[in-house]
């Protein structure tokens, strides 16, 4: 079957970022973004298709879907003027965010 290897692959990514997530509790990650929160960009980057998030930019996380066949993340905030703001995370090429993903958002409620 075409691209079932590619699912299976990006499953396994998926469940690597998980486990990750196990270890490190007290690190905010993409699978402990709450619904509602404030999150501030602490480290500026570009997403996959090249939209830059700098530094100081507040959004509030909506929700997140992650799509297996890509190993990417589509996470939807909404920015501080309502309007929703879709960040796309692909696994092979945002790894590094992914896996530091506390270095690039900071939870503004912690924060305080």
């Amino acid at each position: 079957m075409p691209g079932l290897s590619d699912e299976r692959a990006g499953l396994r990514a998926w469940v690597r970022l998980a486990v990750m997530d196990v270890t490190r509790a007290d690190r905010l990650t993409v699978h402990s973004l709450v619904p509602g929160r404030t999150y501030r960009i602490a480290k500026a980057f570009r997403d996959y298709t090249g939209s830059e998030l700098s530094t100081g930019d507040e959004l509030t996380y909506v929700e997140q879907h992650f799509l297996p066949y890509d190993g990417g993340y589509t996470i939807v905030f909404a920015r501080g003027d309502g309007v929703q703001r879709s960040l796309y995370l692909q696994e092979e090429k945002q790894g590094d965010i992914l896996e530091d993903f506390d270095a690039y958002f900071v939870d503004r409620s912690a924060a305080t």
